[in-house]
């Protein structure tokens, strides 16, 4: 397996919020708390704010160098072309 990763959501509001911890199997950077909210800006397009708590800033630091806002980018592009398909 090359990722594995888990979590609990530990709020949920429809269309406004969720908090959730997430943890990636076999790596050393623990778990983290992340809260996502939703804002309408219009019928068609919304926003997301992604707001990640660590542990730690070494934490942080660490999981930052690993690379991985390309590939977040990448898919919350792919979400939002394939939403735009979607009335």
């Amino acid at each position: 397996m090359v990722f594995a990763a888990g979590g609990v959501i530990h709020e949920f509001i429809p269309e406004r919020k969720i908090i959730r911890t997430f943890e990636m199997a076999n790596a050393p950077a623990g778990v983290q708390l992340e809260v996502y909210q939703f804002e309408g800006l219009t019928d068609d397009r919304s926003k997301l704010t992604m707001h990640v708590i660590y542990e730690s800033v070494a934490q942080r630091d660490q999981v930052m160098g690993w690379g991985f806002a390309p590939g977040i980018n990448m898919a919350h592009d792919r979400i939002e072309k394939v939403m735009s398909t979607v009335k």
